[in-house]
């Protein structure tokens, strides 16, 4: 059983009986990863619209990683953290 699997249990997020077959599949193959904000400190402001903007297939991924990074080093720069 995969580490977020169990940790999700014991979160109590989802319940062991919730989880089907695939969603398990998914998790034990390392196709999961934590969400962003347990990644960062620093969130840029342009994430919401960036989002829905890929969503609607205005942008690629590729196209809003590059700007959400061009955001997020202008946040970080604007907060004073070191090494950007």
């Amino acid at each position: 059983m995969a580490i977020g699997y169990q940790i999700a249990i014991i979160l109590g997020i989802i319940g062991s009986a919730q989880l089907d077959t695939h969603t398990v599949s998914y998790i034990d193959e390392g196709k999961s990863a934590p969400a962003l904000e347990f990644l960062s400190a620093i969130k840029g402001p342009s994430l919401p619209p960036l989002c829905v903007e890929v969503g609607l297939g205005m942008k690629t991924a590729e196209q809003a990683a590059a700007i959400y990074d061009k955001d997020v080093e202008k946040q970080a720069q604007q907060l004073g953290i070191e090494g950007w």
